[in-house]
């Protein structure tokens, strides 16, 4: 069949309608638009503040400060003390509807504070400093936790209160290798976005129920995360069973993207493929970049049909796991606390596919009962654990960056041996 024919049969599959139409309803706000990140801090006020309309009360505050807890056993001074005041058991039985919220905060020295938030019900004070992405300035964050602490901990008003220092950094928990923060980094705790997601669920629960202010909440969370709501998930699966029945067009959509609006014909300008692919450059986006994970998944699953998995398409990647693994999870509405990941990677200069993986421990999702012994047993497993940042929320075991398609299988075979070997030890 040629091209064109395999086009033409394209165009007229019926389940073309649920791709396009969901792909239509996720083009959201930050879909279209990247927020700043003075406007992402405004955003975190909006979502933080329990009497706004985004009808989840102060839930997603105490997603955060779950987080933040979470990342704060190796930090120091304030910090400390505000955790061991504040662990995750008084924050789920506390209200913090009183809380004032003050973006861009000015403190007496012209500096401003990305977010200031006071609970005087509560005797709490949170800072936050949010940087999407950008890397932090020891001298920046040591200035603030330093004024903070004389201007505004040291007044009588404040005596007794407790104050957190937070940092916000999408993506933080990417170099979580890295060796903890020295002093004064150490006297803030460091989280990234991925609290979101609990966020992002109850938005899609409460949209069902006919709240529409939860839309935005869920539009920003899913922004944040590998979040996908069920209808996009839907839509990204049916995808990669077209990406794998139309293999050659996706290829020939792919050299029709990279024509130059400049270097067009007269010939291109009236091919019906180019039209397309501009007329749905979203979809054609995704089918490109789904093709080589929907090549590969299948493969996985045939060759490995005890292993369980979940597929992301539209976030590109596959979670690996072990039935037997579920029992080491905290509760039935935790994450997995081990998981082995399969991403698509970048293929450089070759157009060969290429995945990374890694085998991922997740601390805060693990059975305290079962958490010391299983943590002994992965350093056994994998002694590059015991290095980097230890408050990390992931921590990964055998990352390999970039590996060719047909090395994957092995790769991932080596990962479940080393891993299940560290669960037997735990579960016997």
């Amino acid at each position: 069949m040629t091209v064109d024919e395999l086009f033409h049969q394209f165009v007229n599959d019926p389940r073309l309608d649920n791709v396009i139409e969901p792909l239509k309803r996720s083009n959201d706000i930050f879909d279209i638009i990247q927020p700043t990140e003075n406007q992402h801090s405004k955003i975190l006020a909006w979502l933080f503040n329990p009497r706004e309309g985004h009808g989840q009360g102060d839930a997603i505050l105490k997603d955060f400060l779950y987080a933040a807890y979470e990342a704060s056993d190796e930090h120091v001074h304030a910090n400390n003390k505000f955790f061991d005041a504040w662990p995750p058991s008084r924050i789920a039985r506390t209200g913090f509807h009183g809380i004032c919220l003050m973006p861009e905060f000015c403190l007496d020295s012209g500096k401003r504070l990305d977010l200031l938030m006071v609970d005087v019900d509560n005797e709490i004070l949170i800072v936050v400093e949010n940087k999407y992405g950008a890397r932090y300035s020891t001298d920046q964050l040591k200035n603030y936790y330093d004024e903070v602490a004389s201007t505004l901990r040291q007044r009588p008003a404040f005596q007794g209160f407790r104050t957190a220092h937070i940092a916000v950094d999408r993506n933080y928990r990417r170099r979580q290798g890295e060796e903890a923060p020295p002093a004064p980094l150490n006297r803030w705790a460091y989280v990234d976005y991925r609290w979101l997601e609990r966020g992002a669920r109850r938005a899609e629960l409460q949209l069902k129920r006919g709240n529409a202010s939860a839309s935005l909440v869920m539009a920003y969370c899913r922004a944040q995360t590998d979040y996908e709501p069920l209808p996009l998930r839907e839509a990204s699966d049916t995808l990669a069973e077209l990406v794998r029945e139309y293999r050659p067009l996706v290829d020939a959509f792919a050299r029709a993207k990279k024509v130059a609006v400049g270097g067009l014909t007269p010939t291109d300008l009236r091919d019906d493929l180019w039209v397309y692919v501009h007329h749905h450059a979203d979809m054609v986006d995704r089918m490109i970049t789904t093709g080589a994970l929907a090549f590969l998944e299948p493969n996985l699953r045939r060759s490995m049909p005890g292993v369980r998995m979940d597929t992301y398409y539209g976030k590109q990647y596959v979670d690996l796991q072990l039935a037997d693994w579920r029992v080491l999870a905290e509760d039935e509405h935790s994450f997995w606390p081990l998981s082995i990941k399969v991403w698509t990677a970048d293929s450089g200069s070759d157009d060969s596919a290429q995945f990374g993986l890694a085998l991922y421990y997740s601390p805060a999702e693990c059975n305290p009962q079962h958490a010391l012994v299983l943590r002994q047993a992965l350093e056994e497993a994998g002694p590059e654990l015991r290095n980097g940042r230890q408050a990390a929320s992931d921590r990964t075991l055998g990352h390999v960056k970039s590996v060719g398609e047909a090395a994957v299988e092995g790769r991932v075979r080596q990962l479940l041996e080393r891993a299940n070997a560290a669960v037997r030890t735990v579960l016997g």
